[in-house]
């Protein structure tokens, strides 16, 4: 009886909800928002003019009744069908509940000591990210994104899209929890910090089913160590978010496989696999690469391995990628209606994209294998190594599990798409290859003797250990152009209340961030458009019609003229 009051007084509210959107003026609309937020005139100008125009305010209107309608429909519904829900959700319960004794079940086989050296390498990895987290300068992406996203608020990072640089889901999270960081950086490189210590234990668990207790700790220490992984785990940025969701989605279909083929019940890893691979979209709408690598190695898999149930396994994957493809769109639709198609499909990075294939396809599979060493000039390594384990995977393939051909084909099938497309990605995108990687280079170990292996895992941890210290001693020459930056901006004497224009992307990016950590007060300003400004930071490289008369050049390091105006 509780269960439908409940859903009466839902269907309700969201009933009224659907009305009350139309009570609502657009000035009205503004007025609470210039309460809310600080905008400064030209962001408030981009606002009124460009997003939150009249028409899209009407846009906003039906989308919302839409929405309130639909809800309200499916809460009073559910009314009618307390019993089954509650049968719904105590299988699904139940499911969960299997699920978390199935995972625990191997690393509680453990011994105390395995137990014990498990803990300490997810302790000394955690350690070692949070001096690398504090170590390292801020990036003008995990700037830009903290500055124009998160510290917004959860509106404005999940509806503003200028540009693919808002990885959405990461900046909701960092936008939900940063007010309770006193240091930014923390706020916005925790998320990272902990996406890799999930998959940490997920990637060991898998590891541990497979193989030794020493194998799999030796494969999860190589996985930490890829350059890109190590990266992206101290980053504000939503790579590792990416991947995070790239394995429990690949996995859950990998478990519909499996459980098909013994009669056992996929409703609990249907319902997964919608959630992660949605969450996946909503991080980085690039992870349509990996969806695509997703079902098209999940045929092929389902076509090679299994010769029954070849009908079932198929109907049971459409379902879940159909609904999948409608809470996406849904999800998107109102950055749609707010950004246009432009920004959402990033024509201008796809127009780059396409001459980036025609000019450097070479050169980006040379940058891709510097990518996983963090070395440069040191991808004939990576390709000799990785050539010779698909090799030997793929003469090998009836001996090959059926997990490793599932991540073997996602990467092929995924590099093919972009091929097709003639685009190039961000190499960065590719993140998430590092669990194929992994899995390439745990079946290789299958085909050499005890000794060779243990070689092989001593001499990779070894070489990607010594890549990570010379990584940190030459992150200083690397990043040079950020730490001058830095010790710049910290110097120089802003007070509150003055404005700055830079058309350098670093200062400019850094001022904005440190104005908003330290709450120095100061109107930073990106587009020219005030021209009154008390500080002028120039590009060297960038030529600008600026009357500098009245200004006096205080500095002039390597890549900028730093000018004050002159005091009267």
């Amino acid at each position: 009886m509780l269960l439908k009051i409940i859903f009466l007084v839902l269907g309700l509210l969201f009933f009224a909800f659907s009305l009350a959107v139309w009570l609502i003026s657009y000035e009205n609309l503004l007025t609470w928002i210039a309460q809310s937020y600080s905008f400064d005139e030209a962001q408030w100008k981009k606002l009124t003019s460009q997003i939150l125009t009249p028409q899209n305010f009407v846009y906003i209107q039906v989308f919302s009744t839409f929405v309130g309608l639909i809800l309200a429909l499916i809460t009073f519904w559910l009314k009618t069908k307390t019993l089954q829900l509650q049968n719904f959700l105590e299988r699904l319960k139940q499911d969960f509940l299997l699920k978390v004794s199935d995972f625990c079940y191997p690393l509680q086989k453990m011994n105390k000591i395995q137990k014990i050296t498990i803990v300490i390498f997810l302790l000394i990895s955690t350690l070692y990210n949070s001096f690398l987290l504090t170590f390292k300068v801020i990036h003008i992406d995990e700037a830009f994104s903290y500055v124009h996203f998160a510290s917004k608020g959860l509106w404005v990072s999940a509806l503003y899209y200028p540009n693919p640089n808002n990885h959405i889901l990461l900046n909701i999270w960092v936008s939900l929890w940063e007010s309770f960081f006193e240091n930014k950086l923390w706020a916005i490189r925790l998320s990272s910090m902990i996406c890799l210590l999930f998959l940490q234990i997920l990637l060991f668990r898998f590891f541990l089913q497979r193989n030794s207790f020493q194998v799999a700790l030796a494969l999860i220490i190589v996985f930490t160590l890829l350059s890109p992984v190590q990266a992206y785990s101290v980053s504000g940025r939503g790579y590792l978010l990416l991947t995070l969701w790239v394995w429990l989605s690949g996995n859950t279909l990998l478990q519909i496989l499996e459980k098909i083929q013994k009669n056992e019940r996929v409703f609990f890893e249907k319902i997964t696999f919608v959630l992660m691979s949605v969450a996946g979209f909503y991080t980085i709408p690039l992870f349509l690469y990996y969806f695509v690598g997703f079902l098209l190695s999940f045929v092929v898999v389902a076509l090679l391995q299994f010769n029954e149930n070849k009908k079932l396994i198929f109907r049971n994957i459409v379902i879940p990628t159909s609904i999948t493809t409608l809470i996406v769109l849904f999800l998107y639709l109102p950055i749609f209606l707010l950004n246009g198609s432009e920004n959402l499909l990033a024509i201008s990075w796809q127009n780059e994209a396409s001459k980036q294939f025609r000019e450097f396809f070479g050169n980006y599979w040379q940058d891709f294998g510097d990518f996983w060493l963090g070395v440069e000039h040191s991808y004939p390594i990576f390709w000799l190594l990785l050539l010779m384990g698909l090799l030997i995977s793929l003469k090998n393939l009836p001996q090959t599990s059926f997990q490793t051909k599932f991540w073997i084909f996602l990467m092929i099938f995924a590099f093919t798409l972009m091929i097709l497309q003639q685009k190039l990605l961000p190499v960065r995108t590719w993140v998430a290859m590092a669990i194929p990687i992994v899995l390439i280079f745990e079946n290789l170990l299958k085909y050499i003797s005890k000794f060779w292996q243990n070689i092989s895992l001593v001499f990779t941890i070894l070489l990607l250990s010594l890549s990570q210290i010379y990584q940190v001693y030459a992150y200083e020459n690397v990043h040079f152009a950020y730490k001058d930056c830095l010790q710049k901006i910290m110097a120089l004497p802003f007070r509150a209340g003055e404005k700055i224009f830079s058309n350098d992307l670093i200062y400019q990016n850094l001022i904005a961030f440190y104005n908003l950590q330290k709450k120095w007060g100061l109107q930073v300003d990106y587009s020219y458009k005030n021209k009154n400004y008390d500080w002028v930071i120039l590009d060297k490289t960038l030529s600008l019609d600026l009357d500098l008369k009245n200004y006096d050049k205080v500095q002039e390091t390597t890549w900028v003229y730093i000018f004050q105006i002159r005091q009267k």
